[in-house]
């Protein structure tokens, strides 16, 4: 069986050939280790998305401040502002953490009702065929979200 046999087995209730084994793919070691890896059984789980967004009517401004990162957005109904805190260490690869939010009062919702009305959803599923393409049978794909 191929990695994505064995996962679609696991998927269907049946018994795969062996177990499959994909850690995160941001800790997959590159070149020809990864290569061996795979040879031994081991497949990839991609994750990747197909549909992205954007807000055509809003200002966005990004600003660090030691290991947060704060995002403003600037509406025709006001501002709001988050904070994230980045530089987790690396099981966590590039991934924050929210420690403020967008709604901190009532007077928030209307900025925030806005940017919800004003976004735009495109979908662009040539890069999940891209994908399979080239991932093939030594790996599976999953929907990052938008």
């Amino acid at each position: 069986m191929s990695f994505a046999e064995r996962i679609d087995a696991v998927l269907h209730h049946a018994r795969p050939d062996r177990v499959p084994f994909a850690p995160y793919d941001n800790l997959v070691p590159r070149g020809d280790f990864a290569r061996e890896l795979r040879d031994r059984g081991m497949g990839l789980c991609l994750r990747l998305g197909t549909i992205w967004s954007e807000q055509p009517n809003v200002v966005v401004q990004t600003r660090s401040e030691g290991d947060a990162q704060i995002t403003t957005y600037i509406t025709p109904r006001g501002k709001v502002s988050m904070r994230r805190k980045t530089h987790l260490g690396r099981i966590a690869d590039g991934s924050s953490i929210v420690e403020q939010g967008l709604i901190k009062g009532v007077e928030d919702y209307e900025p925030v009702l806005f940017m919800i009305d004003d976004t735009i959803f495109h979908v662009d599923n040539s890069i999940y065929f891209n994908a399979a393409r080239d991932v093939g049978t030594d790996g599976v794909i999953f929907h990052g979200g938008v």
